[in-house]
């Protein structure tokens, strides 16, 4: 009767016993039925004069069915946010976990559901609880890229340093995901500037990442508006040039080297970006783009590369902007050597 929107029905069984064949049977407000309270079946309908009526026979608005999620949980699923503001004045835990540890802030953002979210977080709820994975709904919001939901949270104080089990602040997951609307925002919005320079437990920042996976936006982004140090460096002292060289990512070498990365840097084996270039290729590559005629040449050379020949157009294109051909590394190689 509850899931059906049957209030009348509702309230003429918790009215009083209901005759059975051998005794009277007394109703029990809070049981379950197909795993789940009235409360919380008519919470995820929408039924707002069933809940009502249960709600006056003083029914638990913090019973969880077998997932752990309450009435409130249910609500936001069933994007409902009428009744999240119904029980939140009965009392409701809006901050409550389930067995996943998410609250229904976490579900509202998953789903999408908007006004669920306006409404908690107007309710005052916990902007930056995190799941079983760590996760907060900033990050969820990242991830199921919807701008206008990662806005609002933003807006009502989302903190965007918290990581999860990962490592991933809000920042890293931008960066990780390739989502630039999301890293635009978070760059606009955010008073922490530190937070550009912020490293994972491995040393990767923000732009280390979006050079590992190729996301040229977003690292554009974090050079020219997040004013990222290019020269930053990870455990194996690792800066994102040496990444995006090593993944042959030609369009972020030609960013990190125009916006003046550093060139010469050694990694923790004493091998520049140039001795990563050159490391899995002969010198006979390297000639035939080093022969062509003139530094416009050149620059064709790199954007038209194949991947059999990046490394080796990448190489020119360092040398050309001015990396070390001497550098040795704790093998006392130069990159020619290699």
């Amino acid at each position: 009767a509850a899931a059906n929107g049957f209030a009348g029905k509702c309230e003429e069984y918790l009215g009083g016993p209901i005759q059975g064949n051998t005794m009277d049977q007394v109703v029990d407000v809070n049981g379950i039925f197909s795993g789940h309270t009235a409360l919380q079946a008519a919470s995820q309908n929408g039924h707002i004069d069933v809940i009502q009526v249960l709600l006056r026979h003083n029914a638990d608005v913090e019973i969880e069915d077998k997932d752990g999620d309450r009435a409130v949980h249910h609500a936001a699923f069933g994007d409902e946010p009428t009744v999240i503001e119904i029980l939140a004045e009965a009392g409701a835990d809006l901050n409550a976990r389930n067995k996943r540890r998410q609250t229904a802030l976490h579900l509202a953002v998953n789903k999408g559901h908007l006004n669920v979210v306006k409404t908690l977080l107007s309710l005052g709820c916990h902007t930056s609880l995190q799941d079983y994975e760590g996760d907060t709904p900033l990050h969820d919001a990242i991830t199921k890229e919807n701008d206008e939901m990662l806005s609002l949270l933003l807006d009502f104080g989302a903190d965007i340093t918290i990581t999860n089990n990962n490592g991933f602040n809000a920042l890293h997951h931008a960066a990780l995901k390739g989502n630039p609307s999301a890293m635009r925002i978070l760059l606009t919005k955010t008073n922490r500037p530190w937070i550009i320079e912020e490293k994972k437990y491995d040393g990767y920042t923000a732009l280390h990442l979006a050079a590992l996976n190729n996301h040229v936006e977003i690292a554009e982004l974090l050079v020219h508006t997040g004013k990222a140090d290019m020269d930053k460096q990870n455990v194996n002292l690792q800066t994102a040039l040496h990444l995006a060289v090593e993944r042959q990512h030609v369009q972020i070498v030609k960013l990190l080297v125009s916006a003046g990365a550093n060139l010469n840097i050694a990694d923790k084996d004493g091998d520049t970006p140039l001795h990563e270039a050159l490391r899995h290729h002969t010198l006979s590559q390297l000639k035939q783009l080093q022969d062509v005629d003139g530094f416009g040449k050149l620059l064709m050379g790199l954007r038209n590369a194949t991947n059999k020949k990046a490394s080796a157009s990448i190489a020119c294109f360092l040398a050309a902007n001015g990396a070390d051909l001497s550098a040795k590394n704790r093998k006392l190689q130069t990159p020619l050597d290699l």
